[in-house]
């Protein structure tokens, strides 16, 4: 029965009924934001009842949308991102008896087929242009890129391609690794290039600690390779008579945690003249699914006006306001981020409170690490007698079945919410 709702659902999403009329959302019990929020409180709750435009201004936030003084517009990358494995690592060092745990957490999507991917990124560009054109932009048709030499220029360069998996940091902390792993499908067989490091403001630019700071102005010395690209992407701007855009949706399949606490007791018997020690290690590991069209700039529009520079001359975040001193001190310059001199990002994520999996996640953690993970445990009693312990580490390992009609169709149906947004930014219905 399920699959069979699921395929009427999925006829809705890809467009047979249109969405506002047929009430996409109506068998999704809610939405609320991811807990990427800035602040201890909630994020706001999604109301898909809501119009787009209520909704955007909330949830989409802009950078320099004066700088577009034309509608015509030239799309040079569009991809949609699925996660396919979550990856995050947590230490915890004792000062006082020196000793160092490591606990670890995977979180795996499986059961998503290419064809899949591909159909919700077809869907995703489809609706994308089609939205645009409705209100009042002039798309310039892909043919007329491929005949155009700045064009191809700005792809060569930007190494573009129509399919890519990728992996990338999200954390810099010196405790605490957050590790994704995705695949980027572009649709109808157009070109996807990855921003440079200094423009993708969660995956790249300084992080956390200065270890983030330096390791940003590592790759950024010299930047000759970023350079080229934008300097590209204006000459193409300039060749067409139109804005370079860009775009990147980011779906997510859930959270994993890991967690690990090291406690230290010492008892001291002065009659016997006899001193004891204790440590144990704590470590928990936890995966949960839920599908998101991801927020804080994961998910974004860019444009690259035919005026923009190649050099950096000013900085905003996807956290809200400007560079501070010590961003300026250890970059150099401020400069654009998010991948252009005008953007449009996801501040909150949007996510699903309704199933996409054919079975619940199940603890895939292997023989070897079991017994890798026993092999700690019993070495950190053994040792931490004598006062020699050195460390435990644990690892586990998690796995999400999707069912691919439903993974399909709530995508589709999430990535359609986020789109209108967008749009309803750039169109001026949305403050």
């Amino acid at each position: 029965m399920l699959r069979v709702l699921s395929r009427i659902f999925l006829g809705l999403a890809l467009g047979f009924i249109p969405a506002a009329q047929a009430g996409l959302f109506g068998s999704l019990a809610s939405m609320a934001g991811s807990s990427g929020s800035t602040s201890g409180d909630a994020p706001p709750p999604f109301d898909p009842a809501q119009p787009p435009a209520s909704l955007a201004e909330t949830f989409v936030k802009t950078y320099g949308l004066d700088k577009l003084k034309t509608k015509r517009v030239a799309i040079t990358s569009f991809g949609v991102e699925f996660n396919r494995k979550v990856h995050v690592s947590v230490s915890d060092r004792n000062i006082i008896t020196d000793t160092y745990s490591n606990n670890k957490t995977d979180f795996t999507l499986e059961g998503v087929p290419d064809e899949v991917m591909q159909r919700v990124a077809d869907r995703a560009y489809d609706q994308f242009v089609a939205d645009l054109q409705h209100a009042g932009f002039e798309v310039l048709p892909q043919e007329t890129l491929r005949t155009n030499e700045a064009y191809q220029t700005l792809i060569k360069g930007a190494k573009a391609q129509e399919k890519t998996n990728i992996e990338y940091k999200i954390s810099k902390r010196f405790d605490y690794d957050h590790d994704v792993s995705s695949t980027v499908v572009a649709p109808h067989g157009l070109q996807y290039y990855e921003p440079e490091i200094d423009e993708d403001e969660g995956r790249g630019a300084a992080g956390d600690n200065m270890l983030g700071v330096i390791g940003s102005l590592a790759k950024n010395v010299g930047d000759k390779a970023g350079r080229k690209i934008r300097m590209n992407e204006v000459e193409a701007a300039k060749s067409l008579d139109a804005n370079i855009l860009k775009a990147r949706f980011v779906v997510g399949f859930g959270d994993a945690s890991a967690s690990t606490v090291q406690q230290h007791s010492i008892h001291t018997d002065y009659l016997r003249e006899e001193v004891s020690q204790k440590l144990t290690t704590s470590n928990k590991n936890s995966a949960k699914s839920r599908l998101s069209i991801l927020g804080r700039g994961e998910s974004y529009i860019a444009f690259r006006t035919a005026e923009a520079s190649p050099y950096h001359k000013e900085r905003t975040t996807v956290h809200g306001g400007k560079g501070g001193l010590l961003s300026k001190m250890m970059v150099g310059t401020e400069h654009d981020s998010l991948d252009g001199n005008v953007t449009l990002w996801l501040a909150e994520s949007v996510d699903s409170t309704d199933s996409f999996l054919a079975d619940k996640v199940k603890d895939a953690t292997t023989a070897s690490q079991e017994a890798d993970n026993k092999s700690s445990s019993g070495f950190a009693a053994a040792t931490a007698k004598f006062g020699q312990f050195i460390g435990s580490s644990q690892s586990k390992s998690f796995v999400a079945q999707a069912d691919p009609d439903l993974y399909e169709y709530l995508t589709s149906a999430y990535l359609d919410a986020v789109r209108k947004m967008f749009v309803a930014k750039l169109s001026g219905q949305a403050k």
